[in-house]
């Protein structure tokens, strides 16, 4: 009961901030975001693991070799978020004059994001191409989407990093859409072309959400739609909450049962009856990977996996190790691995653990170190908000900008390993690259 109360403080704590907040500015921020990640992924979560036990656990060997944390656990994780939302409010000018960030009448050319959001998704139809191809068919690559991201389904050709752009059509179509509600909110022509080419975009990110067998690639997209909309001051009305409602809610019930559902329903009859409770310890059991993989880092020594082991080895996680022929193993992701789950992965399996943060900055630099950083790190998150957040309200490209640096960094949060931000959305940091080198412009998105 103890332990639980103290992570009903936290519950409290993070709810009384956001109260007070929304209360003086009245809008959705990176703060907010930041908000209901800690509470769903260390109140929400641990309360869970805590009443239900394995039940709602995916790492049984961590689960019962470390337990589900004690006291301890629980205040390390309150004070690391008071020091994270001190070192936010420490400088609120921190980042404010900074060259990279947008100014007064300055937005991103709607015309310049369109042109790359159609580069992009040639580059990801290409790897779709490239992937249906090598998997046998269309329909085969949905059938065969699990043993895929699982790593069962083997990939013979040298050139499978090409698989690594597939996630270009998913940036590509939230790109375009950005596009298009900017031209939306500022009164712009929408022509048919636009119209024609979001259609066509959408299909196409519809079908590598089923390809990828993930939550994510539905759920992140859906809301970043929500985000940009809000933060662009932009109504989407009862019908569009539905459908993003609708849409949150058929990924959290997990794509693994949709692509069931799509193939005969035979596969999920036997569980219709218990569809929400399945649905509900899927849920659960993705967000509680970050507090039960913190709970294990906690048992093992300073510097177990090495001293910051995987920025070493960041630059061979880059480059495709098939197409040069060498081997560049699992590194310190494997040995987290085997740490967490008992046992390392076969070579040809995926399913790597990550520490997650809180644990990666343990084993790294202690408790003191640990709880230094995320001071620094509410001051990098303070920086990157005023850095990003655009001067022109009515910026939808500038605000997707801002919502995909804040994604990455909690995908960090989430991971603890950088190779994963970098590798996983590297068209995000692509596209914000080119669109602040070529796309903007004075006079407001209209004139765009």
């Amino acid at each position: 009961m103890l332990t639980i109360s103290i992570y009903a403080l936290l519950g409290l704590t993070i709810a009384s901030i956001e109260v007070f907040r929304f209360s003086r500015q009245r809008r959705i921020d990176a703060v907010t975001f930041f908000n209901l990640y800690y509470f769903l992924f260390f109140v929400f979560a641990p309360i869970n693991v805590i009443l239900f036990g394995e039940a709602v656990v995916r790492q049984k060997y961590a689960y019962y070799a470390f337990g589900h944390g004690d006291e301890v656990t629980a205040l390390c994780l309150l004070l690391a978020y008071l020091l994270f939302v001190l070192g936010f409010s420490v400088n609120p000018s921190l980042g404010k004059w900074s060259a990279l960030k947008t100014r007064a009448v300055e937005t991103y050319s709607v015309r310049h994001a369109a042109r790359i959001a159609v580069v992009f998704f040639v580059i990801g139809s290409l790897a779709m191409a490239y992937n249906v191809a090598q998997v046998g068919g269309l329909l085969e690559v949905i059938r065969q989407a699990p043993n895929i991201r699982s790593g069962e389904f083997m990939f013979e050709s040298r050139f499978v990093f090409i698989r690594q752009f597939l996630s270009f059509l998913s940036c590509a179509f939230i790109l375009f859409l950005a596009v298009y509600l900017g031209k939306k909110i500022n009164h712009a022509r929408v022509t048919a072309a636009d119209r024609a080419a979001l259609f066509v975009m959408a299909i196409a990110f519809f079908y590598y959400a089923l390809a990828a067998a993930g939550r994510r690639e539905f759920i992140y997209p859906v809301l970043l739609y929500y985000l940009v909309s809000a933060s662009a001051g932009h109504r989407i009305g009862l019908k569009g909450a539905a459908v993003v409602m609708l849409v949150l809610l058929a990924g959290l019930v997990s794509t693994s049962l949709a692509i069931s559902a799509l193939l005969g329903v035979d596969r999920i009859a036997p569980y219709a009856d218990e569809v929400l409770g399945v649905a509900y310890l899927n849920t659960v059991q993705g967000i509680a990977d970050s507090f039960i993989h913190f709970v294990g880092m906690q048992h093992a020594p300073l510097w177990e996996f090495g001293f910051l082991t995987d920025l070493v080895e960041l630059p061979l996680q880059l480059v495709p190790s098939r197409l040069f022929e060498f081997d560049r193993g699992r590194g310190m992701f494997g040995e987290t691995t085997r740490f967490l789950l008992g046992e390392g992965l076969a070579d040809d399996l995926s399913g790597e653990e990550a520490p997650g943060l809180h644990g990666y900055l343990l084993v790294n630099f202690g408790y003191p170190g640990m709880f230094l950083l995320f001071f620094f790190l509410g001051a990098a998150y303070r920086w990157l908000h005023n850095v990003f957040e655009p001067a022109e309200r009515t910026d939808a490209v500038g605000w997707l900008f801002y919502w995909w640096v804040f994604f990455g960094f909690l995908v960090l949060f989430r991971e603890g390993v950088i190779a994963l931000v970098i590798k996983q959305h590297a068209s995000w940091w692509l596209a914000i690259g080119l669109l602040m080198l070529t796309g903007r412009r004075l006079g407001g998105t209209r004139s765009a």
